[in-house]
């Protein structure tokens, strides 16, 4: 049947493929007739036509041209000899007649082709009908007769089954229509998840659109907390910005799902995952603010105890969505709450860099999960250990673990009955953005000014500098809580570290920055780091920031104030050590001499780049002076000098060293 249909198939084409070149020919072929016609009938009326031109009887000559043009499909034209010939531009020349009468050019008949009036003579050629009509009878045959075919097969499939005294094609019936009714009844279900998922999409809408005026009197009352202690304005507005984020997440969500049904039930497939729109993030804040409203939930009751230990965490992000991941914390966090109310639970929440990257643990001494459900966490609808609550959905687990996946991280549980849960949360590693300080870098010697309306941030810099040894902040640590008071007092420093939000003053911190030009020295310290227009001032002035937050946690980095001499000598000779010593004595120098490379690496970090350095080559225990000179030119050494007796050629290939001197002191 297949052979039949692919043979008409190639038929029905071979002819449309002769018809199309059978009409090009006629079309040449009518051409070429009807310009023959009218060459014809020029020569046959030569003398009349020659007298026409002689007298200048356009109205004659007009009259030629139009009989010549109603004989044929050519569109014919005259010009006197000498004239322009614009008038046949519009068409195609297909040729030209001269008239010459004693040797004298009279003009020209310009034939031109009518290509509609040449399709017209061609379509009414009689050959060309015929093989129109062949093409047309082969068309409609190998369309129909396949359709037979495949009728006749069908009808004989259908005989069969329906034969009472066949079982196997009555069986096979019935499985044809048990798979139909199979598929009536998906559609039903599928119908009824869309109206139950529009409902649902229209209650989130309703309950974000109710949640906005609670919102909009909050956000007003915000600005207005001036009497607040920073850490509880804090509190309050990342807890307003949460409601709002989550009133805008579940009317994005409505939005996404009014007409559609909810295909979460298939999280291994990728195009059933929903668009997150994701961002990079400092995980630290995020679990400080989520720890910190716990701890409010739980504040009045000693059932529970919820630490936060971020000290190995400062400068880790991920990309993720913040609103997500602050509902997966919270649910987390819950979790272990609800579930071990009774008998009371200590949870604990880390931040550590590890090899996949930063992980977020969440653990509790519980009393565990079998191990029969553990494998079954993170289900849609297997939950354990809440039953003593009312939200035992087992949608909390399904969610996260589906939120962590869709971050391109890892969802891992691990729990001991008796012992406690821990859940581990992976992401993969991200790029810190521009604006973050990896570290404070601050020489001892020169001041440091903080400004800031909160007098508990000066004296957690104070602590900070304190256990550095080398930098005195007493002296060394100047203090601001106004603009006015900074401005008016102003002195350059190393660093500024400037809060943006300077509660009772018109200025803020980085209106300051700008105004008093310390950019480049200027640190912005604040809680509002996450706000776009704030980033956006900090990349265009170059300012970085540091989350108000997680300034207990920015490493200070004490940069000790190099020694200059005027010459090292590194060589395993003590006696080459006395000489030079006293070398220099007599010449009111100073020099540091060491016996071996490793002593050297020791205090090299106390030592000034632009020092000169003396190396023997041969230091014993197979060690090389030119391969520690290559070690320190690429430290940022690079004034060196090879103190030995060998031959200067011999070391012409160490293109690292400046120049080679004797064993003796060249002072």
């Amino acid at each position: 049947m297949k052979n039949h249909h692919l043979l008409f198939a190639v038929m029905l084409s071979a002819s449309l493929v002769a018809l199309t070149l059978f009409f090009t020919v006629l079309l040449k072929k009518s051409a070429d007739s009807a310009e023959s016609q009218v060459s014809n009938q020029i020569e046959l009326f030569r003398e009349e036509i020659v007298r026409a031109i002689v007298a200048k009887d356009t109205f004659t000559l007009r009259r030629f041209a139009e009989s010549f043009r109603r004989m044929s499909a050519v569109q014919v034209n005259f010009s006197f000899s000498g004239t322009p010939e614009s008038h046949h531009a519009s068409c195609e020349i297909g040729s030209e007649i001269p008239i010459v009468h004693m040797g004298v050019d009279l003009g020209k008949f310009h034939l031109c082709r009518n290509d509609s009036l040449l399709f017209a003579l061609v379509l009414s050629d009689p050959l060309f009908q015929a093989a129109s009509l062949v093409v047309l009878i082969l068309f409609s045959f190998s369309t129909v007769f396949p359709i037979m075919i495949y009728r006749r097969k069908t009808n004989k499939i259908l005989s069969l089954l329906r034969d009472p005294a066949n079982p196997v094609g009555k069986n096979k019936l019935d499985d044809i229509q048990l798979r139909i009714l199979a598929i009536v009844e998906e559609n039903l279900h599928t119908k009824v998840a869309i109206e139950k998922q529009s409902a649902l999409a229209a209650l989130a809408a309703q309950v974000s659109h109710d949640i906005r005026s609670p919102l909009s009197a909050l956000n007003m009352l915000i600005g207005s907390l001036d009497s607040l202690a920073e850490e509880k304005r804090l509190l309050v507005r990342n807890s307003v910005q949460r409601i709002n984020d989550i009133a805008n997440n579940l009317l994005d969500q409505s939005r996404k799902n009014s007409l559609l049904p909810d295909r979460s039930t298939h999280p291994k497939n990728p195009s059933n995952q929903e668009s997150i729109q994701t961002c990079i993030c400092l995980l630290a804040p995020i679990i400080d603010m989520i720890v910190s409203e716990k701890r409010i939930q739980v504040r009045g009751t000693n059932q529970v105890q919820i630490e936060a230990d971020l000290s190995e965490g400062y400068g880790l992000f991920a990309d993720v969505n913040v609103t997500q991941l602050k509902s997966v914390l919270s649910n987390l966090i819950n979790n272990s709450i609800e579930a071990f109310c009774e008998r009371g639970s200590r949870i604990e929440i880390f931040l550590k860099n590890m090899p996949s990257g930063p992980t977020i643990t969440v653990r509790d001494d519980g009393s565990g999960i079998p191990s029969e459900i553990l494998g079954q966490l993170g289900q849609r609808g297997v939950t354990f250990g809440k039953q003593h609550s009312q939200s035992g959905s087992g949608i909390g687990l399904y969610h996260a673990k589906k939120m962590i996946l869709a971050f391109g991280g890892k969802f891992e549980i691990l729990s001991t009955e008796g012992v406690g849960t821990i859940v581990n949360l992976s992401f993969p590693p991200a790029q810190p953005p521009v604006w973050h300080v990896a570290a404070l870098k601050i020489k001892p010697d020169l001041p440091v000014v903080a400004l800031d309306d909160d007098q508990s941030i000066h004296n957690l810099w104070r602590d900070r500098f304190d256990v550095h040894p080398g930098f005195e902040s007493k002296h060394r640590l100047i203090n601001f809580t106004s603009e006015i008071q900074f401005q008016a007092e102003f002195l350059e420093a190393q660093l500024y570290l400037i809060d943006y939000e300077l509660l009772g003053q018109t200025k803020t911190g980085l209106d300051l920055i700008e105004k008093m030009n310390i950019a480049d020295r200027a640190v912005l310290v604040t809680s509002r780091y996450e706000e776009k227009h704030i980033i956006e001032r900090c990349q265009k002035l170059g300012v970085k920031m540091i989350p108000k937050n997680m300034a207990s946690l920015v490493p200070i980095q004490i940069n000790k104030q190099k020694r200059h001499f005027d010459g090292i000598l590194l060589d395993d000779d003590r006696l080459v050590h006395m000489a030079w010593e006293i070398g220099v004595k007599c010449h009111g120098k100073t020099l540091l001499t060491f016996e071996s490379s490793d002593q050297l690496m020791e205090d090299l970090s106390e030592i000034a780049e632009e020092t000169t350095f003396y190396i023997d080559s041969n230091l014993g225990q197979q060690t090389k002076g030119e391969d520690v000179a290559r070690g320190l030119f690429e430290r940022g050494f690079k004034n060196l000098y090879l103190a030995t007796g060998y031959d200067p050629l011999d070391f012409a290939h160490v293109t690292w060293i400046k120049g080679i001197v004797g064993k003796d002191a060249p002072f």
